[in-house]
C-alpha cells in the first residue's frame, strides 16, 4: 500500500527556536484519499523539527507494509536517507564518519523503529496539493498565539 507524508515546518534556523510543525497523511482509497493531519507548536531547531514531524506522523500508522512517499522540502531528512548515512550510523554504533556520536541518534533510532523497514521516497517534482491549506493553518496557529 502506498502512503504519502505531506511535512511542513516553520523552523528554519539551527539554533532552537519557536516555531509549528505539521503533517498530513494521504492513503488512497477506491473514492477519495483518507486524511489526517495535525500541527504542533514546538520549540526545537531545524534539523530536529524534521526528525520530529516525520517520527510523529509515522506514529499514527499502524505497523504494516507500506511504500511512502514523502513530500517536504527537509534538505538534512533527505540527505540522511537517500545518502545511506542513517544505515552507516547503525551500523557503526551511531557514530558519524569522524567517530563522533551522531546528532539527534535516539530521534533517528525511533524512525528507524517507526519505518519497521518500509520503504522510503521524496518526490519534490510533484505539486503538494496540501502545503497552501497546512501554511494557512500554520498562520492560523500562528495568530491563536
Amino acid at each position: 500500500m502506498d502512503v504519502n507524508l505531506y511535512l511542513i515546518s516553520t523552523i528554519k534556523t539551527p539554533k532552537p527556536s519557536d516555531g509549528i510543525i505539521g503533517f498530513v497523511i494521504e492513503i488512497p482509497t477506491s473514492g477519495e484519499p483518507a486524511t489526517k493531519s495535525q500541527f504542533y507548536r514546538v520549540n526545537t531547531t531545524k534539523n530536529q523539527s524534521q526528525i520530529m514531524i516525520l517520527n510523529i506522523a509515522l506514529s499514527h500508522l499502524k505497523k504494516t507494509r507500506f511504500r511512502f512517499s514523502i513530500y517536504a522540502d527537509f534538505e538534512y531528512l533527505e540527505s540522511t536517507f537517500l545518502q545511506g548515512w542513517i544505515e552507516e550510523w547503525e551500523k557503526n554504533g551511531w557514530k558519524n564518519a569522524k567517530n563522533e556520536p551522531v546528532a539527534n541518534a535516539a530521534m533517528w533510532q525511533e524512525t528507524l523503529i517507526l519505518l519497521n523497514g518500509n520503504e522510503i521516497l521524496f518526490d519534490h517534482e510533484t505539486k503538494d496539493k496540501y502545503r497552501n491549506w497546512m501554511l494557512s493553518e500554520m498562520k492560523r496557529m500562528e495568530e491563536k498565539k
